[in-house]
């Protein structure tokens, strides 16, 4: 969903990652949006095969180093289609809307504050009703008997405050709160004359409230120290359903309305051997309040730099 006009730095890690990051398993994504141009303002506007977007940032306030960025996409393929053009995806076209935006306050009497959301929409209908079966274009789509749709929409918005105690001593505090659905519907065709049945379809949703503070030390030059807190409260709505014979209809297999509460805790020190050697240590720990099940997990880490350019 993010571009490279509104990332920082997009950090994955794999394997070891620190103690900071839980609840995953395989590797962690780490997005940053980027502070927008606090001198002066900017505007962009480019075309591609990703979308078309448009873009701006600048100054809010140039005394206190103020700063917006903002960011909007719209699927290419959607639009061509729109005006006639075939890419050879068939009756499949991806629709998608996305955007991002944040509001940046460096030097506040609070500390630093920002403001951020991101969003989309997006959605693909593959319907096999709908092909010409008397053209022989190539079709990278493809969905032979049926009639598939999947939709997705999600949003996520929240707060940033970073507050220095002293030279050596910072916290961050994040506030944030997120929506997903994700749908899906396919019908079966029966020939000839393509009569649809409904085989399965989905409507899953899922609302987050979150609150992670981080306290920071730094000890020496080689020494870092930090801990913090994360709670996740999400609400869940997953209502599922697969087509059985026995019932001539689409039977309930998920039918959930309910919450639960993730608590997350961790410490970790990071020591600098020297300019390519680092150790990142530290411990790990969780309780999911629905089930009342926790994992306390050691975390060992160490990067090796071959090569300082």
């Amino acid at each position: 969903m993010l571009n490279n006009n509104v990332l920082m730095n997009s950090d994955f890690l794999t394997a070891a990652f620190p103690a900071s990051f839980g609840n995953a398993l395989s590797g962690v994504f780490d997005l940053r949006l980027r502070n927008g141009n606090d001198q002066q303002h900017e505007f962009l506007g480019q075309v591609g095969f990703n979308g078309f977007e448009f873009g701006a940032e600048g100054p809010l306030n140039k005394a206190n180093g103020s700063s917006y960025i903002a960011n909007f996409r719209y699927s290419t393929l959607e639009l061509m289609d729109k005006l006639g053009a075939d890419f050879g995806t068939g009756t499949g076209i991806p629709n998608y809307k996305d955007f991002s935006v944040k509001f940046n306050f460096p030097r506040t009497r609070l500390g630093s504050i920002s403001f951020f959301a991101l969003g989309g929409t997006s959605d693909i209908e593959i319907w096999d009703s709908r092909r010409d079966t008397t053209d022989e274009k190539l079709d990278f789509y493809g969905g032979e008997g049926f009639d598939l749709t999947n939709g997705s929409d999600m949003v996520t918005a929240g707060i940033n405050h970073f507050y220095s105690y002293n030279k050596n001593t910072f916290s961050r505090l994040t506030l944030s709160t997120s929506y997903h659905r994700f749908i899906t519907n396919i019908d079966s065709l029966t020939p000839p004359a393509l009569s649809k049945t409904q085989y399965y379809d989905n409507d899953l949703k899922q609302l987050t409230l979150s609150g992670k503070f981080v306290l920071s030390h730094r000890l020496n030059s080689r020494n870092n120290f930090s801990t913090g807190v994360l709670i996740q409260q999400t609400r869940f709505n997953l209502d599922e359903g697969v087509y059985f014979s026995e019932d001539n209809g689409i039977r309930k297999v998920t039918d959930f309305d309910g919450d639960g509460t993730l608590y997350q805790a961790f410490g970790e020190w990071k020591h600098k051997f020297n300019d390519q050697i680092t150790a990142n240590a530290g411990l790990h720990g969780m309780v999911y309040g629905l089930n009342n099940t926790g994992s306390v997990e050691p975390r060992l880490g160490v990067s090796w730099q071959l090569s300082r350019s």
